[in-house]
């Protein structure tokens, strides 16, 4: 009767659907880059079915779709596991690695140590590149040497084909030269560190003084004296004048062969030159500063984690790339996309 009325076409004793979409649009909506976005964001957040299942469809999985989530799991993980969270807070948090959710630590507040400053810490590095580029330590600087957006500095460790030679800790600087000129100079230590080994490293830089005061300690030596060593610095001024935050384990640019591989267990930046007693290989010990970050501490608001591209790190974490799949079925799911 509703058909003789020229009823709607939805009125019908079956179930039936218009095309809407030409098979190309339903394969991006299905499987496009916006959805895949949100189906790694959401991995990011859960850690297990459970859950996945409440954050999406708002309850638990039933039994069936349990089994079947986690056959889907092993599947797509094979062997691998979720990961273990490490016992010790301290060791994962002090780990910088490349391709990892701790690649560098960007301090958040505007807050800027001028022309005279002090950078101590205490890490250790695993390697160091292959080429030229420097294991940053920490800086201010996105690397950039011809605009005043790029004033900065950063404190590091030479590669291997460096002409300062292998493992040399360093402080790049670009800022005003004498002459007002935009400059950009290496300051080189000539103390070169061992891998693997903890170090208690500072740099006193002083702009007023034309020089970069370096001081290094081996600490896995017993009894070991501290390096010190006084050298020149032709940049005169502005060097945290650029455009680039404060970063612990890298440069504000993300540049994977210039980030720190290895430990900073760590980090202070205090406004001054600090005299030797300042300085302390006992980082619970250190008087206030711009910046103090410890890895046994809680990480507060003034500093965020920031990781390389979440596909990369997916394609080391087989579970993490299987959770993705997961959500991104269930972002897919009729009772996801009719009742919420």
């Amino acid at each position: 009767m509703l058909r003789a009325l020229d009823a709607p076409a939805g009125f019908a004793s079956t179930s039936e659907r218009q095309s809407t979409t030409t098979p190309t649009q339903a394969l991006q909506l299905l499987n496009g880059d916006w959805l895949l976005a949100r189906a790694r964001k959401l991995a990011g957040r859960v850690e297990n079915i459970d859950d996945a299942w409440l954050a999406v469809l708002g309850r638990l999985p039933t039994k069936i779709e349990r089994e079947k989530a986690e056959s889907f799991l092993k599947k797509r993980a094979g062997t691998a596991t979720a990961p273990v969270v490490a016992d010790n807070a301290d060791e994962s948090s002090s780990a910088f690695k490349e391709n990892s959710p701790h690649e560098r630590l960007v301090v958040q507040n505007g807050e800027k140590e001028g022309d005279e400053f002090t950078v101590e810490a205490i890490a250790s590095l695993n390697s160091i590149d292959v080429n030229a580029s420097v294991r940053t330590i920490a800086s201010r600087w996105f690397g950039g040497k011809d605009s005043l957006e790029s004033f900065g500095w950063s404190l590091g460790v030479t590669g291997e084909k460096s002409r300062y030679k292998p493992r040399n800790v360093i402080i790049q600087v670009v800022g005003e030269d004498e002459n007002a000129n935009i400059g950009y100079q290496v300051v080189p230590s000539d103390i070169h560190i061992e891998l693997g080994r903890r170090y208690h490293i500072a740099a006193r830089v002083s702009c007023v003084g034309h020089t970069v005061t370096f001081t290094v300690r081996d600490l896995d030596t017993p009894g070991a004296t501290a390096q010190t060593v006084v050298v020149p610095m032709d940049i005169r001024s502005k060097l945290s004048m650029g455009s680039s935050q404060l970063v612990i384990g890298g440069l504000h640019k993300r540049a994977p062969t210039h980030q720190w591989d290895g430990r900073i267990e760590a980090l202070r930046v205090a406004s001054g030159v600090q005299d030797d007693k300042a300085l302390n290989e006992d980082a619970e010990k250190w008087a206030a500063g711009l910046v103090i970050w410890r890895a046994a501490d809680p990480l507060t608001s003034q500093l965020a984690w920031s990781g390389s591209d979440s596909k990369t790190v997916e394609a080391d974490d087989p579970f993490h790339q299987a959770m993705n799949d997961l959500c991104q079925v269930l972002l897919n799911t009729n009772e996801f996309f009719y009742l919420h």
